[in-house]
């Protein structure tokens, strides 16, 4: 009833011998592929693994499958999808006027875009005000050609527009696919309330919404959840707002040599800005030493420059000033 101690042990070193005899003396490699259930090097090497010693030909089912089982980093296309960024400081459930942004790449639609929300460290969920609507451009760069998918969570409706800066089409619920977008060109999403799905106008109620995604292919995947650092870095491109949480904000100290000499400097963006940015003084300059009204003056998209003449030779200094470039679609 009871096998002899070791006597698996030794059939299974037997069973595992004879096999490697039989792989060795299989001289093709369609053979010892065959003999160990994988079939055909032909039929198996392109359907069942993905390959790193040469191109593979994937039907465009199979490419989108493997696109969503590897879960590349970097594959939404949304920026500021979950909501963690807002520079602008946009107060919850504030006015915000169409084409106005409220947290980092989310602008109001044709009839406004107030929404409501309580700001988490990780990913947000916000409710889009009744009759508003927010919008999210991609830029030109950062598209590929081919079908796309949109996803989020939430009861919100969306549409998504290929090839147009301009959303347009009936909004639908999560998810939606579309196709035929042309590599190089601008897409964009609307997100409007729940109402809305089977119609082009705004919805007349409230909808929840998070984790906004828009990626390549026919598969919805999980949230692509980027580091806080990484998501601010990819939002600075189109909008910087230099910090004023320490109570000094933009700040120059220097020496002005003379009465009048110009004392300033060049200040770097933190990441080069999509196009030269607009610039706009959101905090005056509360504290004037020795100088007058500082210049500010912007012909780059790596950098600014501010100055300010001396009202008598000697130090100069000037601080608490807050300062918006923007460079949005």
């Amino acid at each position: 009833m009871f096998a002899t101690p070791g006597s698996k042990i030794v059939d299974t070193h037997h069973r595992m011998t004879s096999l490697a005899r039989r792989l060795l003396s299989t001289a093709s490699t369609t053979g010892w592929r065959t003999l160990i259930g994988l079939g055909t090097a032909a039929v198996r090497a392109d359907t069942d693994f993905v390959r790193v010693d040469t191109a593979q030909s994937f039907t465009t089912a199979q490419a989108d499958q493997a696109r969503a089982n590897l879960l590349s980093v970097g594959r939404n296309k949304i920026i500021n999808g979950g909501f963690t960024i807002n520079q602008r400081v946009y107060v919850s459930a504030a006015a915000l006027a169409s084409t106005v942004y409220g947290h980092d790449r989310w602008k109001a639609g044709a009839s406004g875009g107030a929404y409501s929300f309580t700001q988490l460290e990780s990913p947000t969920t916000i409710t889009t005000a009744a009759s508003k609507s927010l919008i999210q451009v991609v830029e030109a760069n950062n598209v590929e050609g081919g079908a796309y998918i949109l996803s989020w969570t939430g009861t919100a409706t969306a549409r998504v527009t290929v090839n147009s800066a301009t959303p347009s089409g009936n909004f639908a619920v999560s998810p939606i696919a579309v196709s035929g977008q042309t590599a190089g060109t601008t897409m964009s999403v609307e997100f409007t309330g729940a109402n809305a799905a089977g119609t082009s106008a705004v919805a007349t109620n409230t909808g929840t919404l998070g984790s906004v995604q828009l990626e390549l292919g026919t598969k919805a995947t999980p949230f692509d959840f980027r580091p806080f650092a990484h998501e601010l870095i990819l939002c600075q491109r189109y909008f910087y707002r230099n910090d004023n949480s320490s109570g000094y904000g933009l700040a120059t100290i220097g020496n002005g040599y003379a009465a009048a000499a110009q004392v300033g400097g060049v200040c770097p963006y933190p990441v080069q800005m999509r196009a030269t940015p607009s610039m706009t003084q959101t905090t005056a300059f509360g504290t004037l030493s020795n100088c007058g009204t500082p210049v500010l003056w912007v012909n780059s998209t790596t950098h600014y420059t501010i100055y300010a003449a001396a009202t008598v030779a000697g130090n100069v200094a000037y601080y608490n000033g807050v300062v918006s470039h923007s460079a949005e679609l």
